[in-house]
């Protein structure tokens, strides 16, 4: 592939992009070893830093990965989490079993002061008191997403649910800690589009050059009281959406 000068993409990107294409071609399989650096500079006719900057990319991306003295290889296939359309309707249901893919999730919880756009979404006054917990969730020990819920502590303080769970496996969902102290949750609204991230996130979700985020901004309800909101933060080459539509003929019947 020859190098566009033109283009105004760095030439490490660009390296990056079509290595990314040939592994996910199946030029080299998994545990394979890539060329050496030089061959692959040879290869693209670039700087040897230039393949040093494209394959430390492709490690960030958890696609290949590097081993003292013996040079890079290709990396099982990122872990990628499926959701689906009703998977909230599961997860609210009493007793029910967990089924998320994540082995490990990093907690910090505190209180804060509702910034003025939380407030908003929350229908409370721009100050009020609000728990707060940074979730970041991983799978094979990469981080996949970061999310950030708050919730009004004019609702939860002095209740079993004021401090929010720390994202154990087995823990409540949002519906069955507010159904806990007699709050049904009856609605959950989510808009979601799609963005390349911040400097934070790309340092918490390890994100190399180029990989966008999926951006979820999700709200609890009861009724028309929001008792929840979150920021859910997914790199966009670790997740599937997924979406099942049963439409009916006339008569109730499916064609």
């Amino acid at each position: 592939m020859p190098i566009n000068d033109a283009s105004g993409v760095s030439p490490s990107f660009q390296v990056a992009a079509d290595l990314r294409k040939r592994i996910s071609r199946g030029e080299w399989k998994v545990g394979e070893r890539l060329p050496g650096a030089r061959a692959l500079a040879d290869e693209y006719g670039v700087a040897l830093t230039t393949i040093v900057r494209a394959t430390d990319e492709l490690r960030e991306q958890g696609l290949v990965e590097t081993r003292r003295g013996t040079g890079s290889y290709v990396a099982q296939a990122p872990a990628v989490l499926q959701w689906d359309n009703d998977r909230y309707v599961r997860s609210a249901s009493p007793g029910a079993a967990a089924t998320d893919p994540f082995d490990r999730v990093d907690a910090s919880i505190w209180t804060e002061a509702a910034p003025e756009h939380i407030a908003r979404r929350l229908k409370i006054e721009s100050g009020a008191k609000v728990s707060v917990v940074r979730y970041v969730w991983h799978v094979n020990g990469q981080p996949v997403q970061v999310s950030t819920q708050w919730e009004p502590l004019a609702l939860t303080a002095g209740t079993p649910i004021e401090t929010p769970v720390d994202g154990t496996k087995g823990n409540p969902s949002v519906a069955e800690r507010f159904r806990s102290i007699g709050i049904t949750v009856t609605t959950i609204e989510e808009r979601t589009r799609a963005r390349m991230p911040d400097a934070d996130e790309s340092r918490a979700l390890h994100i190399g050059a180029g990989i966008p985020v999926v951006d979820i901004e999700r709200t609890h309800l009861a009724g028309d009281l929001p008792v929840e909101t979150a920021d859910i933060i997914v790199r966009a080459d670790r997740i599937v959406l997924t979406s099942t539509h049963t439409l009916q003929t006339e008569g109730g019947s499916d064609q």
